[in-house]
């Protein structure tokens, strides 16, 4: 899905509702004295596909515990939930270079290492680097959930590609069904190719995925607009 607004607080994108990004508008939620939980806590949360929650819980730990920036288990999920939400870049950059000074030798930490540079290297050019080296991750790790979405949402928005985008973000929501953005951007892309019934399938989905009233009012508009 596409958040043309930038956010003032960290300049990323941000959604059309919230004003702030994600990351942000979470942090800043943040109660203070929040006690820091465990990961376990912050890895329901992500796969319940609560991505807010996840994210307050991810600055809660990194606030109250140093010692969770040593742990490359912690750094790979924060990491992971910052892609999915478009939380800063440098910030992700800076939690991969982490766990990479920690266990260079760990195949996932790499391997999303490569998909943070190939992000940064795409642009509006069809084949351009970043679009390559996605595609060359995928031949290597088909079943990688943010590789697929980074390219199969930068395929539609950038070069129009939409039987190319529906392919890989479909297989994206295949594994990982609570994939919210990935599903906002499926239903954008059926419905300016006119499909209702996908579109519709793919809104409503986003509405029972999404924790933010504003949003959640959106998609149900959304909903209404493609008549399903």
């Amino acid at each position: 899905m596409s958040f043309p607004l930038i956010c003032p607080n960290c300049g990323a994108p941000s959604s059309p509702s919230a004003g702030v990004c994600p990351f942000c508008k979470a942090i800043a939620a943040l109660p203070p004295g929040t006690e820091a939980p465990g990961l376990s806590a912050i890895q329901k949360a992500y796969t319940d596909g609560n991505l807010p929650r996840a994210l307050s819980l991810c600055a809660a730990v990194e606030t109250q515990d140093s010692k969770c920036l040593a742990n490359v288990e912690f750094l790979l999920c924060y990491a992971k939930i910052l892609l999915e939400t478009e939380g800063p870049s440098s910030k992700i950059k800076s939690l991969r270079g982490k766990a990479f000074a920690i266990t260079p030798e760990n195949g996932q930490v790499t391997e999303y290492l490569e998909i943070i540079e190939a992000k940064s290297m795409l642009t509006s050019e069809v084949g351009d680097s970043g679009e390559r080296q996605l595609a060359n991750l995928l031949r290597r790790s088909p079943n990688n959930v943010h590789a697929l979405f980074i390219l199969g949402a930068h395929l539609f928005w950038s070069s129009a590609d939409s039987s190319g985008a529906i392919r890989h973000l479909e297989r994206c929501v295949s594994l990982y069904p609570k994939f919210l953005r990935a599903w906002g951007c499926l239903g954008a892309i059926y419905e300016k190719l006119g499909n209702s019934a996908l579109a519709g399938r793919a809104f409503r989905i986003c509405s029972t995925l999404e924790t933010d009233p504003n949003m959640k009012t959106f998609f149900d508009r959304k909903i209404a607009e493609v008549g399903t």
